[in-house]
């Protein structure tokens, strides 16, 4: 990993920036951050090196927290200029592997114009995933804020139990032209 080598400088995380109109309850995001890490493992996952070797580590519900980092620039004479320097200063920061890798910025311009940054690590999202966990976010601060109905209970799978699932069945149950991966051992459907 580049982070390990002082190379990152920022490049490790994928940055998700929401201009906030209206009011906005600093204790319920943070309640919705931690539901947003109760609901997705990948958001509890911490890794490590140990003898050349990364490891991954899931923790429990409730083990580890995110705080969306808070600055209110309301007072200041050129909030939208200091805005931008806090936000290339914030983005200059990846998230960490070993603890929730996940970033939050919030910064107040107005009582009623905020600007949020969600920013988890490469290692544990990609555009497509990013937009879910926003949409996620999104409900479980409504939900939080008694603007909506509570949102169903997480699932009770993730991908780790899939691809578990995929490692031990049997070869007698794979489909046709289905292998083995190499690497992992993973069952792999051929693209056609």
């Amino acid at each position: 990993f580049m982070d390990r080598y002082g190379a990152a400088n920022g490049r490790l995380g994928l940055p998700v920036l929401l201009r906030i109109r209206g009011t906005l309850d600093r204790g319920v995001l943070d309640g919705a951050l931690a539901d947003l890490l109760g609901r997705h493992d990948a958001l509890r996952t911490t890794f490590l090196w140990e003898r050349r070797t990364l490891y991954q580590l899931v923790h429990p519900v409730g083990a580890l927290a995110v705080r969306a980092e808070f600055e209110d620039l309301s007072g200041a004479t050129e909030p939208e200029r200091l805005l931008e320097e806090r936000i290339l200063a914030f983005l200059r920061t990846d998230p960490p592997l070993d603890a929730a890798p996940l970033r939050a910025g919030l910064w107040r311009l107005a009582a009623d114009d905020s600007l949020l940054i969600v920013n988890p690590h490469h290692i544990v999202s990609d555009a497509w995933s990013n937009a879910l966990l926003i949409r996620d976010l999104e409900s479980r601060y409504r939900a939080r804020a008694g603007l909506t109905a509570p949102s169903p209970p997480a699932e009770g799978w993730q991908f780790s139990d899939y691809s578990e699932w995929k490692l031990r069945r049997p070869r007698r149950e794979r489909r046709p032209g289905e292998s083995a991966d190499a690497q992992g051992g993973l069952a792999v459907n051929p693209l056609r």
